[in-house]
């Protein structure tokens, strides 16, 4: 018995951490229901950003493998579903991998090769924020190369833009290989 109650015990968290966790809770409940009430007074329709949906653009910077071999497949099929997205997206590959520039002259793309790499030849993260944040769109897409946008995408972004001034959104995908 007394080896299953020390068991036990190790299996519950300390009651310190779950109070800890239960005030994170209530604060993060706290302000989200003050934003609201906050949103709900500068707009009628709780949107407090919903003006600069009127000229809503996007743009998609990605950084895809070098379009060589089975890459070259899935670079194109993910670059024409982001451009089948309404309203179209301009697209910004970013670097100067092989094939980059036949893909833009292809697809009507943008490349932008300067940005910074590191000594293992990969491109820098914060080099290709700097160039992201040049852009003049509404929103701004940093995408893998080979990610499959929906056509629900932009309206997902549109809610999220009316909602927010400044915002991130990070998602996961869902891999539809296995």
């Amino acid at each position: 018995h007394r080896l299953k109650r020390r068991w036990n015990r190790a299996k519950r968290p300390p009651h310190w951490l779950v109070l800890l966790s239960v005030t994170l809770v209530l604060i993060y409940l706290y302000q989200l229901s003050s934003r609201r009430g906050h949103a709900s007074n500068s707009s009628p329709a709780g949107r407090p950003f919903s003006g600069r949906l009127d000229n809503f653009s996007m743009e998609i910077f990605a950084a895809p493998k070098p379009f060589q071999g089975e890459d070259t497949v899935r670079n194109y099929r993910a670059i024409r579903s982001w451009l089948r997205l309404e309203p179209r997206p301009k697209v910004t590959l970013l670097g100067n991998e092989t094939g980059y520039m036949e893909a833009a002259s292809r697809l009507n793309l943008s490349v932008e090769t300067k940005v910074d790499k590191s000594f293992l030849n990969g491109l820098l993260f914060n080099s290709m924020i700097v160039r992201v944040n040049e852009s003049t769109a509404t929103v701004c897409v940093l995408v893998d190369g080979d990610s499959i946008l929906t056509s629900n995408f932009p309206r997902s972004l549109k809610r999220i833009a009316a909602q927010f001034k400044d915002f991130l959104v990070v998602s996961t995908g869902i891999d539809l290989d296995e």
